[in-house]
């Protein structure tokens, strides 16, 4: 286990559950990303996809956060720290809990644990090779 590793993952979670205590004002519902889709609820998606990634590249290098069912664990931590941190929010003046926000959550867990699931099987590699998505320098950094 690289401890590096376990402790930036942990100081993101923590800075998470911290984030959600604090009231923030600001425009981000008001905004969307290509006239579809508000920039809160994008940008709820993309930090937990980006967990997911952050997960991914560990196992990639053979670092764990967990001893025993890693993927499962992570899942599971994933899906409690989506659910408190709007529920939290409740409880903090001027910050409002919002299903949506728990459901762009869910979909960027669901989206990484996807790719987490075909890297495990090889799949993610093998299809981007069969479509010529990636070159010789994906195989160089490890990625076989």
């Amino acid at each position: 286990m690289n401890p590096l590793y376990r402790f930036i993952f942990w100081l993101g979670y923590f800075a998470l559950l911290i984030q959600a205590c604090i009231p923030i004002g600001g425009n981000l519902n008001r905004h969307e990303v290509g006239h579809v889709i508000r920039l809160d609820y994008f940008l709820h998606f993309m930090v937990y996809f980006a967990v997911c990634l952050y997960f991914a590249l560990g196992r990639r290098f053979g670092w764990h956060l967990f001893k025993t069912r890693p993927v499962l664990k992570f899942f599971c931590a994933k899906i409690f720290l989506a659910v408190i941190t709007e529920v939290i929010q409740l409880f903090i003046p001027s910050r409002a809990f919002n299903v949506w926000d728990i459901a762009a959550n869910a979909g960027g867990i669901a989206v990484g644990m996807g790719l987490i699931f075909l890297m495990k099987r090889n799949l993610f590699v093998t299809f981007c090779r069969h479509r010529k998505i990636l070159n010789r320098t994906f195989s160089k950094a490890g990625f076989t």
